[in-house]
C-alpha cells in the first residue's frame, strides 16, 4: 500500500478514482520487460474481477495487488524457489502477515501494509495494547 500510493496517488483519495487508463499505465510502467504481450495479459488477469465489481475500492485494492506481487511476491517466490533448489539440509518458511493495522490515515479497506508486522516481531503491541488490534 505503501508503494502503491506513491505511484498512483488517487488509491489514498476518497474523492479521486482510478481509472483504468490509470491502472494500465501502471501495469505497462511495470511490466515493461515483458513487453505489450505481458502487459494486456497482466491487465486482463488484475482486472478480471472489474467485471463483478468495479467499485472504486475494488479497483484501488487491485493497485495494491498489483504492486504487492511485483516488488515482494514475485522475488520472495524466486527466492525461495533458489534455497529449496540449493539447500542440502535447511527448510526454507515464508510467511504472510495480513493483520489490518489501525493506523488513521490508510482507507478502511487497506490491510496489512509494509513492515506492519515488525510491531509485533518486537512487541509493540504488548506494551501499548490499545494501538493494536
Amino acid at each position: 500500500h505503501i508503494f502503491a500510493g506513491i505511484d498512483v496517488p488517487a488509491i489514498n483519495k476518497n474523492s479521486q478514482e482510478v481509472t483504468e487508463e490509470d491502472f494500465y499505465k501502471l501495469v505497462s510502467g511495470l511490466t515493461i520487460t515483458k513487453g505489450l504481450r505481458g502487459a494486456n495479459t497482466t491487465f486482463d488477469i488484475y482486472t478480471e474481477p472489474w467485471a463483478l465489481d468495479a467499485s472504486q475500492e475494488t479497483k484501488k485494492k487491485t493497485v495494491v495487488d498489483l504492486e504487492t506481487d511485483i516488488l515482494f511476491l514475485v522475488p520472495t517466490e524466486i527466492a525461495v524457489a533458489q534455497h529449496r533448489a540449493n539447500a542440502k539440509s535447511a527448510k526454507t518458511y515464508t510467511y504472510m502477515f495480513s493483520h489490518p493495522s489501525r493506523m488513521p490515515t490508510y482507507p478502511k479497506w487497506v490491510g496489512a501494509d509494509h513492515a506492519d508486522d515488525l510491531q509485533y516481531v518486537f512487541g509493540k503491541p504488548f506494551a501499548t495494547p490499545l494501538g493494536y488490534r
